[in-house]
């Protein structure tokens, strides 16, 4: 049976680049011949879009419907929910703005223990189809984000170099901590640079200083700032072999493969 080794990509601040981070993360580990389901919990829905589908065309096959499946006891696969993408390694269950509606009633199952995130995770792992599942998150911390980590195996930061983003670590650090009350196993995966323009002044200072407070959990790739990565959100490839952002996502990927290990 395959281990599945599912990873929340977040951060509570906007604009870090989560879903550019997941969806290349995504694509390198498919090179290396691993299967992957995406799960778009963004109700923005911009992982599905990156992916090729339009939210508003999957409106019975979707990660809601999913939930609901759960939430009201449907008793369907989960199998039926899940959509395939051109990549043959990668597949996803869908996020549409439909997933604000049952975010009170999330919360309200939280409150009961009722853990549905959990129970959609060990659906996914039951499969043994998935080596990795990716989940690509919303900038809000409540209820939901919570049943997530509860129901995952580790956490990977996305940051910037500003201010913002990085204030956004100790949030998410203190939900993980908070999580770990119902899921001891979860891990802090590490903290990515993302867009970042080593040319700047910027750069130079705040790099040394996460890497000083954070040491070993920072990685060691950084996804520069590109005009490569501004068409890579639109045409859904990562490019050529030969650009420096398709070898840097290349290269996260080999970094995660050995802190999993």
């Amino acid at each position: 049976m395959k281990n599945t080794h599912t990873i929340v990509i977040t951060n509570n601040k906007g604009g870090v680049g989560k879903t550019t981070v997941t969806f290349g993360l995504a694509q390198a580990l498919a090179k290396r011949n691993k299967r992957l389901l995406l799960i778009d919990s963004d109700p923005q829905g911009s992982l599905s879009r990156r992916s090729g589908h339009e939210p508003k065309e999957y409106t019975d096959r979707s990660l809601y419907d999913c939930l609901e499946n759960i939430l009201r006891q449907k008793g369907n696969k989960i199998a039926d929910y899940i959509c395939e993408t051109d990549n043959r390694n990668i597949d996803i269950l869908t996020g549409d703005t439909r997933l604000n509606i049952n975010r009170n009633e999330v919360a309200m199952v939280f409150m009961r223990a009722n853990f549905v995130y959990k129970k959609l995770l060990d659906q996914v792992r039951a499969l043994d189809k998935y080596d990795f599942v990716l989940i690509d998150t919303s900038p809000s911390v409540g209820a939901e984000y919570t049943q997530i980590l509860v129901g995952s195996d580790y956490v990977l930061i996305p940051i910037t170099t500003s201010r913002d983003s990085i204030e956004g670590i100790d949030s998410v650090v203190t939900s993980f901590n908070d999580c770990r009350t119902f899921n001891t196993s979860l891990k802090l995966l590490g903290i990515v640079f993302n867009d970042v323009s080593l040319r700047g002044a910027i750069a130079k200072d705040i790099i040394p200083e996460i890497k000083e407070t954070y040491k070993t959990y920072v990685f060691n790739t950084i996804i520069e700032r590109s005009v490569i990565v501004e068409k890579f959100e639109w045409n859904n490839s990562l490019g050529s072999e030969a650009n420096r952002i398709n070898t840097a996502f290349h290269t996260l990927a080999k970094e995660v493969l050995k802190r999993i290990g």
